[in-house]
């Protein structure tokens, strides 16, 4: 299965997310602790951009 960009954006995206989130915990989770289902979208939306099929046909090797 090849990796089409929107495969790597996601898991960018995935990256991203698990090294700020710690970050964004500890400093706004008394702020902002309404708004937890803005950090459970994100993670939504990138694990479906990494995981998205590719519709490229495969190259013969």
């Amino acid at each position: 299965m090849r990796m089409r960009w929107f495969n790597w954006l996601g898991l960018l995206m995935l990256i991203v997310g698990a090294a700020i989130s710690e970050v964004v915990f500890f400093a706004a989770s008394v702020e902002f602790e309404s708004l937890w289902y803005i950090s459970i979208a994100y993670v939504v939306v990138a694990a479906i951009l990494f995981l998205w099929p590719s519709s490229a046909p495969e190259k013969p090797t």
